[in-house]
């Protein structure tokens, strides 16, 4: 079914018989809805052909009425397929990518990742280049572990010593977090910008710090994303796990005068969503704000229960990035207290100054205008005192920013917010009421879990979650080959790429899992560590079914 028939369906099908329109009652997404009743019969009937109104229609002798309706028709060969297919019994298999990853039979061999290559080359009547120059996989480690070059030094080093040797030492480089930060950044869509039209600075390095720092002391892959998503949730969180949130504050805040905070607070909680399928699950979502998805079964009112996940927290596209933690520690406290000391008199020499304008103003209007002239002249000097005293604030502001600055943090409302379902994707057309929850198609929510982003977090880390491990994995591999085993980092759906080793992408991700328990540098270690990473990439000439062909 996924090799042969679920294409053809996602082809030349689904378009109108999907998640978007279901013509004449048919939808061809899910087991239910393609077996089930249509407005002519039913869709597909398990062991005959002849029944199935699908098989009706892609055969039908009138081109008017044939399927697909003014699209190339089938070939014959596809049309046998269906046929053959639906008689043996319509067996209906879940896609790949939402299977739970088990345990492999390969797990029980040595160098698999070896192994797996070189059969998959031997299919393709192709070998593995031999090794290549130390000097070579000398550099190459080092660019993809840290980023940067081998110095004069640390060549002659590694020259005379194990690959292994070389790899540990560059994995506890302080440099290894900064190369992998980079990653990571452009999944959390940093910047050090607000976004929209002004586009004004925003004081969110301190995510980058963390991030660096996390990924450094080799943070477990499963508290690195919990802390992301609910540090603030985590029982007594710490500072650095309140920082760690600020992934989800990259959103963009729209500061220009005259547009509606709620709707960009929401176009926020929206690109959390997304960002959160895509980033974590290989997701695409965006399709399911509008619509339930064209091609993968997940349900338009899914994508908003979803979505409750996310509603809950403080921030509004505030100007001033509300809600933000101040970073105070034993080496800055003095100086914080100093400065919040001097606010304190300035700020009470401003309310007083303030109040004396206010009465000044009031007595103002009590006199006639012969009076008013020595009083305006007053109420000009007060004025002046004033400016200078909130100037005098806003510097010491300034000061205790670079002193003790503040990252934008989630923080969760006390009364939870509605959210609803919204019709067409438009946020001010409210349809049903929901509540927080995931996708059926995906493995339950965790019984004990609290119903909200730190219970999401746990839901996400379940063993029998099919997508973050592969998806995790998937990207560290295409860091270090270039394309990933799935070349759609982004899409593990039915419309992405097929994982060119899938035995491999399971062997690996359930490693990671259990194995390595989710240590991402065990994980990158391994994967260097093979024979394969260390060929050669020079391009050799190979016969291919009787033609010479070049290959890397």
């Amino acid at each position: 079914f996924n090799r042969d028939i679920r294409p053809i369906f996602n082809r030349s099908c689904t378009g109108c018989h999907g998640g978007v329109k279901k013509a004449g009652g048919l939808s061809l997404i899910t087991k239910d809805e393609a077996f089930g009743k249509t407005e002519h019969g039913i869709g597909i009937v398990p062991g005959s052909a002849e029944k199935s109104m699908l098989y009706k229609l892609i055969t039908h002798k009138d081109p008017s009425k044939r399927m697909p309706f003014e699209k190339t028709p089938l070939t014959a060969e596809e049309i046998t397929l269906i046929k053959n297919w639906i008689n043996q019994g319509a067996q209906w298999d879940e896609h790949w990518a939402y299977v739970p990853v088990k345990k492999s039979n390969l797990a029980e061999q040595d160098k698999v990742i070896d192994k797996e290559i070189r059969r998959v080359l031997a299919k393709q009547g192709l070998q593995a280049n031999k090794k290549a120059p130390k000097n070579t996989i000398i550099r190459r480690t080092f660019l993809d572990l840290i980023g940067m070059p081998p110095t004069q030094e640390e060549l002659a080093k590694f020259s005379d010593s194990s690959h292994e040797e070389m790899v540990d030492y560059l994995l506890a480089s302080p440099k290894y977090g900064e190369k992998w930060a980079s990653m990571w950044l452009d999944l959390a869509r940093y910047a050090d910008t607000m976004g929209y039209e002004k586009d004004p600075h925003r004081d969110i390095f301190l995510y980058r710090t963390w991030l660096i720092k996390a990924l450094n002391k080799d943070m477990p892959y499963d508290q690195f994303v919990t802390e992301q998503l609910a540090g603030d949730l985590l029982e007594n969180p710490t500072q650095d796990q309140v920082i760690a949130t600020a992934f989800h504050r990259n959103t963009q805040t729209n500061t220009e005068g005259g547009t509606d905070d709620e709707e960009f607070r929401v176009a926020a909680v929206l690109d959390r969503t997304v960002t959160t399928w895509e980033a974590f699950m290989g997701t695409s979502f965006n399709c399911v704000q509008c619509h339930s998805h064209p091609y993968d079964p997940i349900d338009h009112k899914e994508y908003y229960q979803f979505m409750a996940f996310f509603n809950n927290t403080e921030d509004n596209d505030r100007q001033d990035d509300h809600p933000v933690v101040r970073i105070i520690n034993d080496s800055n406290q003095k100086k914080v207290d100093n400065i919040n000391k001097s606010k304190a008199e300035k700020s009470k020499e401003r309310n007083q100054v303030n109040h004396e304008i206010r009465e000044l103003e009031k007595k103002l209007k009590t006199l006639s205008d012969k009076d008013k002239e020595a009083q305006q002249q007053k109420l000009d000097e007060l004025n002046k005192v004033a400016r200078k005293k909130h100037q005098e604030i806003n510097g010491l502001n300034h000061h205790l920013n670079q002193v003790a600055p503040t990252v934008p943090v989630m923080r969760e409302l006390k009364k939870a917010r509605d959210s609803h379902v919204f019709i067409r994707g438009s946020w001010e057309d409210h349809g049903e009421k929901v509540t927080a929850a995931v996708p059926k198609i995906m493995n339950a929510f965790p019984k004990d879990a609290p119903n909200n982003r730190l219970g999401m977090s746990q839901w996400l880390f379940d063993p029998q979650n099919p997508l973050v491990s592969r998806v995790a994995v998937n990207r560290i591999w295409e860091q270090i080959f270039a394309y990933g085993i799935v070349e759609t980092l982004e899409d593990f759906g039915s419309q992405g790429k097929k994982p060119t080793h899938p035995e491999l992408l399971d062997y690996l991700s359930y490693r990671f899992m259990t194995d390595y328990q989710w240590s991402i540098k065990a994980m990158i270690k391994e994967i260097v560590m093979s024979e394969t990473y260390q060929q050669s990439s020079e391009a050799s000439l190979v016969r291919v079914h009787g033609a010479v062909d070049v290959c890397a």
